[in-house]
């Protein structure tokens, strides 16, 4: 048991900077927004009428949590409307598995409360609460859609093909390693539980090595030397 703990510490060693760094997933502990926010979430921003997108016809109904179009900033209107609309489906269908969208949620508060689920897992693996470990995996699998989505709160340069269609694989690995994790402890199968968590904490890095850049650098200052 001993060594079994050292191992989840271990890992968590690397847990604790890849959940700030992935801070994404949680729910938070607020009520579900109503259900007229989530239409159009059909995902990325309410892709109602996405069936013109690749130039941004049917963007309007960019309504509910992924938020409207038109309150976007130019540049940024710009930018999805380069956007194929094959890649923005995929990011619709990733959006579309959610069931929690906020009105008021920020994505680095989303990404906050990620920290606070991914200890629990930890912890309940660490010490075999198994309650404790498969209710935050979970929240971390059905975490919120913060307002407006997603892409407000990514760099322009991330708004392309090449940057969103990563999306779905780190989906893949985070929130379904997170349910797998859930259902190994459910079953009380620890040291699955604990592969899949080092599974996770990894994909939450690589993902953050892509969008989020160097955390606490301002551009500005000089960079180091």
């Amino acid at each position: 048991m001993d060594q079994f703990i050292k191992k989840c510490l271990g890992i968590a060693g690397v847990g604790f900077v890849a959940a700030v760094v992935a801070g994404s997933i949680t729910a938070a502990r607020s009520q579900t927004a109503p259900a007229a926010e989530g239409t159009g979430m059909s995902g990325m921003g309410g892709m109602s009428g996405m069936s013109g997108m690749g130039g941004m016809s049917g963007m309007a109904g960019m309504g509910g949590p992924m938020g409207n179009l038109m309150m976007l900033a130019p540049e940024y209107r710009e930018r999805v409307g380069k956007v194929s609309k094959e890649t923005l489906m995929e990011v619709q269908h990733l959006t579309k598995q959610h069931t929690r969208y906020s009105d008021e949620m920020t994505l680095r508060q989303v990404m906050q409360e990620i920290l606070t689920d991914m200890q629990g897992v930890m912890a309940g693996i660490a010490m075999h609460n198994g309650r404790l470990a498969s209710e935050r995996a979970r929240s971390v699998a059905n975490h919120y859609i913060p307002r407006g989505g997603i892409i407000p709160y990514l760099r322009l340069e991330d708004i392309t093909d090449e940057k969103l269609s990563v999306l779905s694989g780190m989906n893949a690995a985070v929130e379904g390693g997170a349910r797998a994790i859930a259902d190994a402890v459910d079953a009380g199968d620890y040291e699955t539980a604990t592969a899949r968590l080092g599974d996770v904490l990894t994909a939450c890095v690589q993902c953050h090595d892509i969008f989020r850049g160097v955390p606490g650098v301002s551009p500005a200052l000089p960079a180091k030397k």
